[in-house]
């Protein structure tokens, strides 16, 4: 009778616990015997005296091989999958890397053996842009689902550390529902001090969820509710997390703002702009040949403007990127300030990249020195200042005016765009400066709030209550 018990018990448990049986095979790409041990020769390897003074890299896709699982890539981006060794590594630093972009993603795959099934790959991992898995779902840098084979797709590097694949014989893992975690929009433009109401979360699993923004300057969410603030422009996402339980998966879905500041028409001193985004700033496309769609841009990466006319070959345009009108009220010596880079590919540089001022109806150029190119095909940033006194009490408007030609289309960048009255803004002053009504204004948390805030707020460096 007890032996018959013990093997019932048995068939019970082969039945219901099938992952009990689960085997794990575990990718260390952070050491030489790691990586020898999934299949990487050692002349292959990266030496720490090859790293003592740059980093070293040997392109591969794979495979890599542990205990009958493997993991081969893709490359995307610009760059080649590749066992990547730090400059000074000491022999514990190399990983696995991964690219991919927006328009060009990578691929990573993970394969049990002929009739096994993964369950589980668990992740550690230096820079990390979360993949997108053709089954099952990703959280926490941990996948659960069942596959034989399942591939991530990248659209940004991921730097693998170590990889741990559990698998099992096919149909003994239990399987579990997909959480189904989805918000009703990818992808959400808001603009700064309107009002915002977040997307809808859709979901299956019975377990709590968790939110978290990537980024409190812009987005701060209530963790457990969902609600997002509007602090700041640029971009955020936020994410909504779910733990594994006994039905469903771990899960993820996230969905991306995109925060503008308001588009202000009228502005006092001193004013600034052109440091997170486009701004206030307006387009003015001139002419445009035939293959442009646009020529000014703001560069999400680099937080600069950017004008070029070079598609698949130079082509002729006249582009100007135009200020809102500047109030110069009583400031007694108005400077203008910005940073500017070109390239080498402008033709006469005084005839297509101009600083056009508009004053009483009229446009004045003012000229402008070329930024130097010591070497290669870039100048280093050039900061310019640029004295306003002649139009002392006017209103004005700034157009970095940029011109191209089917024989020379240079690109021109520009950023840290700002108007003050430099005598007021001087140590030697005792005169306080005017107060910025165009000035962030933040809480006594620090976080920056809109102009609808109500309560005590910090603007110019003072506190103030908002009614």
């Amino acid at each position: 009778m007890n032996k018959f018990l013990r093997y019932s018990f048995l068939s019970l448990m082969l039945i219901f616990c099938g992952s009990v049986f689960a085997d794990e095979a575990t990718f260390n790409f952070t050491t030489p015997d790691g990586l020898k041990a999934m299949g990487v020769a050692e002349a292959n390897i990266p030496t720490v005296e090859a790293s003592a003074s740059a980093g070293v890299a040997f392109e591969t896709n794979g495979p890599f091989t542990v205990n009958g699982v493997t993991i081969t890539s893709t490359d995307g981006g610009t760059n080649s999958s590749r066992i990547w060794s730090p400059k000074g590594n000491t022999g514990t630093s190399y990983d696995f890397r991964v690219y991919g972009s927006k328009t060009n993603a990578g691929t990573i795959t993970f394969t049990a053996p002929t009739g096994k099934e993964i369950s589980k790959i668990e992740l550690t991992t230096g820079t990390w842009n979360e993949p997108t898995p053709n089954v099952g779902s990703i959280a926490s840098k941990t996948w659960s689902g069942v596959a034989n084979s399942v591939t991530f797709t990248q659209e940004g590097q991921c730097q693998y550390k170590t990889v741990t694949v559990t698998f099992a014989d096919a149909g003994s893992v239990t399987s579990k529902k997909d959480a189904g975690l989805s918000f009703s929009e990818e992808t959400v433009n808001v603009v700064v001090g309107e009002p915002f109401t977040a997307p809808t979360l859709s979901k299956a699993t019975t377990a709590d969820v968790t939110y978290s923004s990537t980024n409190t300057k812009v987005a701060v969410v209530d963790e457990a509710l969902g609600t997002v603030e509007i602090v700041g422009a640029g971009t955020a996402k936020i994410r909504a997390t779910t733990e594994e339980n006994d039905e469903y998966y771990a899960g993820q879905a996230e969905y991306q703002i995109i925060a503008t500041e308001p588009v202000q028409t009228d502005v006092t001193l001193p004013y600034e702009d052109l440091t997170g985004g486009q701004g206030s700033f307006t387009i003015d496309n001139v002419t445009l040949s035939e293959g442009l769609t646009y020529v000014w841009k703001w560069d999400s990466s680099n937080k600069y403007m950017k004008a070029s006319a070079y598609v698949s070959g130079n082509k002729a345009s006249e582009s100007h990127l135009v200020s809102p009108t500047i109030d110069l009220g009583t400031a007694t010596a108005p400077t203008l300030y910005f940073s500017q880079c070109i390239n080498k590919y402008f033709g006469t540089y005084a005839d297509e990249a101009k600083l056009r001022i508009v004053v009483d109806g009229s446009n004045v150029d003012i000229p402008l020195t070329a930024p130097t190119i010591e070497s290669g095909n870039w100048s280093k940033w050039a900061d310019e200042e640029i004295d306003l006194t002649a139009y002392a009490g006017k209103k004005i408007q700034v157009k970095f005016v940029y011109i191209s030609t089917t024989d020379a289309a240079g690109t021109w960048e520009i950023k840290n765009f700002k108007v003050e009255d430099k005598a007021a803004s001087g140590l030697n002053t005792i005169e306080a400066s005017p107060l910025n009504v165009n000035a962030p204004m933040y809480n006594l948390a620090g976080q920056r709030v809109s102009k609808s805030y109500k309560g005590i707020v910090i603007q110019n460096g003072k506190k103030m209550i908002k009614k």
